[in-house]
């Protein structure tokens, strides 16, 4: 059986991106320790706290799929079709970008449900 794991980060009032549409504060533990964890992809690597180092370290070398949405991707430009954890990535959204095939590894589903599956 597999395993799902969830990462969301937001302040306390709710919000996720920042007032300028930002995500510093969604991302910014990847870069606030003292200890470096390599990705999958070697143009990033993070840095985190001791505890954090090790849970992320777990979930790197385990994970199968990236589970996302529309917005992210965007955002990160698909990660270049190279997501730092080194797995596929699955993009929930209703409408996937005219030039999907610019990712091959990356799948765009309709659903969360279908994403995870």
């Amino acid at each position: 059986m597999s395993k799902v794991y969830t990462h969301m980060t937001m302040s306390l009032d709710g919000y996720i991106a920042e007032p300028g549409d930002g995500t510093d504060e969604l991302f910014g533990w990847y870069g606030a320790g003292e200890v470096t964890v390599p990705s999958a992809d070697e143009r990033w690597s993070f840095q985190v706290d001791a505890s954090s180092a090790e849970m992320l370290r777990e979930v790197l070398a385990g994970a199968g799929a990236l589970v996302c949405g529309r917005r992210l991707f965007d955002l990160t430009n698909g990660w270049d079709d190279n997501h730092p954890i080194g797995a596929p990535a699955v993009v929930v959204t209703h409408r996937a970008p005219d030039d999907a095939a610019k990712w091959p590894r990356t799948t765009f589903v309709d659903g969360v449900a279908e994403g995870v599956a």
